[in-house]
């Protein structure tokens, strides 16, 4: 896969370093080239303050990153008051790919990257969904459950730490 469309991100997230709001999108994406989780991580880097984030699709490959999770980007001041991690709320990825090649454990670990990436995802205003069997039955969507229950996992031992 060519590098151009991380190209093209990454340049428009390092002309806006301050942008709040980026959205990607068009009816039909059928482009042979998509962002990778490498270049979500570069995003969060180039833009502290970015608030939302929407693309036409986002390439699963876990050979971006096999480091392991995310490190969570520190905002900037002046974004949200009290924002631990970056302050990314809305996440949309439109995935219309029926395909289902990766595995409930390579899409945990997506999850896990993604949301060591973007904390602060707003599950409810996040999900793209059109009601159509394809986007159940997506990658996406399998990533999709396994950040709610990332984050579901993560509050109860938050919870469970502030108890003790």
């Amino acid at each position: 896969m060519s590098d151009s469309i991380i190209i093209i991100l990454v340049a428009v997230a390092r002309a806006w370093p301050s942008a709040r709001r980026l959205v990607f999108g068009c009816a039909r994406f059928h482009a042979p080239e998509q962002p990778t989780l490498n270049a979500m991580h570069m995003v969060s880097q180039c833009c502290p303050c970015l608030e939302e984030l929407a693309l036409p699709a986002l390439d699963l490959d876990l050979g971006d990153i096999e480091g392991g999770v995310a490190t969570c980007v520190q905002p900037k001041e002046g974004t949200r008051p009290g924002a631990r991690g970056h302050p990314l709320r809305v996440f949309r990825v439109a995935s219309k790919d029926a395909s289902a090649e990766i595995s409930d454990a390579q899409a945990e670990r997506v999850a896990e990257y993604v949301d060591g990436l973007f904390p602060n995802i707003d599950i409810k205003r996040s999900w793209v969904h059109d009601g159509s069997v394809e986007a159940i039955l997506s990658d996406w969507y399998l990533v999709w459950v396994n950040i709610t229950v990332t984050k579901a996992l993560r509050t109860i031992a938050a919870s469970e730490y502030y108890q003790a």
